[in-house]
């Protein structure tokens, strides 16, 4: 660890489950780096079913600010106190408002559950198993305006074959995110502007179509 990347106050964006925040904390700590805020919230209301706000709220240890907001207009403003040099969104189901993208001072970025620039959106992993692409992972790259669309700061994978069920999958596809999340921070931390994403290679991995998501027996 470099001087330039000690000490690195880091903000959390999540609603995704409780698990991430200890986990966050962790990976942030044994790099010199320090977690002082985590931002959850209920959600927009056509995906407020899919929140786990107030498991991510409980797991912050005491001396960790939570902040729980469903008003992103609100948000840099009420995050600006912390001085946060980076702002990490993991599992967090609103669109960043362009303020507090430009809030931390190194950077804001996005934790993705698929290899961008393919599988942008929601349904990554399905996707990916959906078009037979023999592999699934994890991205980290810069916000922008535009949907998982900025450029690439980290990336993992594993492989997958025609036999494996994603809930063995699941741990070690897990596993990668510490790793991405620490290289991400190396780079922010120098002022790598990271790779451009390859526009030919994106598609949007949203929700499947009816005649994909059921079974006609």
């Amino acid at each position: 660890m470099t001087a330039a990347t000690s000490g690195l106050r880091v903000v959390l964006l999540s609603d995704a489950m409780g698990e991430i925040v200890p986990a966050a904390d962790a990976t942030l700590r044994t790099a010199g780096h320090r977690l002082v805020g985590v931002l959850t919230s209920p959600g927009p209301r056509m995906r407020r079913g899919v929140s786990n706000y107030l498991d991510v709220a409980a797991a912050a240890r005491p001396g960790i600010d939570v902040l729980v907001s469903n008003h992103p207009s609100r948000w840099a403003a009420m995050l600006a106190p912390l001085r946060p040099d980076v702002v990490l969104s993991t599992g967090f189901l609103w669109i960043i408002p362009d303020d507090l993208i430009a809030l931390p001072r190194l950077g804001a970025i996005n934790t993705h559950g698929g290899l961008l620039p393919r599988g942008r959106g929601p349904n990554p992993v399905g996707w990916a198993f959906r078009r037979d692409e023999g592999v699934i992972g994890w991205t980290v790259h810069r916000l922008t305006p535009q949907l998982d669309a900025g450029p690439i700061l980290a990336q993992a994978a594993i492989p997958y074959g025609d036999d494996d069920e994603f809930a063995d999958l699941f741990r070690p596809w897990t596993e990668l995110i510490p790793g991405v999340w620490l290289q991400a921070l190396e780079r922010l931390s120098q002022g790598d502007p990271g790779e451009p994403q390859a526009e030919a290679d994106a598609y949007y991995a949203g929700a499947y179509e009816p005649e994909w998501r059921f079974v006609d027996w």
